[in-house]
C-alpha cells in the first residue's frame, strides 16, 4: 500500500513538472477572471470564500506554484546553503533587530508609517544576518543563544 502511494506521489510530481507552464497560464487567467467576477465585493466574506470559483482558482494557483518551483527552483546556491545553515541564528537575532529599529524610528524620526515599516523591514533584512555573523564569533554567546559548539580544531584548521 505504501509503495503504491509513493509511486503515485512520484507520478504526481512528474506531472506537475511537465505541466507547470499550462498550469501557470491557467492560474493567471483564473486570477484575472476571479478579480473581475468579485471586484468591489468583500473578499473575506464567507460566500466569496466558499464559492467554487474561488477554490478552483486557488487550487490552480497552488498547483502552478508547486510545479514551477519543482521545475525551475529545485536547486541550491552557496548563498542558499549558507542561509539554510544560519536560519535559526538569524531567526533568534531578528526580533531584537526589528524591536530596536522600530523603537529608534518611532523615537528619533517623524516619518510616515509606511516609511517606518519599509525602513524596519530593510533593517531586519540587512542587519539580522550581520548581527548573527558577529554574535556567533563570541564563544559564550554562540553556545548560550544559538546552541552551537565551537568548531573542532583539526590539522586543516590550524
Amino acid at each position: 500500500m505504501r509503495r503504491r502511494f509513493l509511486d503515485n506521489l512520484r507520478w504526481g510530481t512528474v506531472l506537475l513538472v511537465l505541466a507547470w507552464r499550462p498550469l501557470l497560464l491557467a492560474a493567471a487567467a483564473a486570477g484575472v477572471a476571479y478579480t473581475a467576477y468579485f471586484f468591489g465585493q468583500n473578499y473575506a466574506d464567507g460566500a466569496c470564500l466558499r464559492h467554487v470559483f474561488t477554490n478552483a482558482y486557488l487550487w490552480l494557483a497552488i498547483l502552478a506554484l508547486l510545479g514551477t518551483g519543482k521545475a525551475k527552483w529545485d536547486g541550491t546556491s552557496p548563498f542558499a546553503a549558507r542561509m539554510a545553515r544560519d536560519a535559526f541564528g538569524v531567526y533568534v537575532v531578528h526580533y531584537v533587530v526589528v524591536l530596536y529599529a522600530c523603537w529608534a524610528l518611532k523615537t528619533f524620526t517623524a516619518l510616515p508609517p509606511l516609511c517606518d515599516y519599509l525602513l524596519a523591514c530593510a533593517a531586519a533584512l540587512l542587519l539580522s544576518p550581520a548581527a548573527y555573523a558577529l554574535l556567533r564569533r563570541v564563544p559564550a554567546v554562540r553556545w548560550l543563544l544559538f546552541g552551537e559548539r565551537a568548531p573542532r580544531k583539526t590539522a586543516k584548521n590550524l
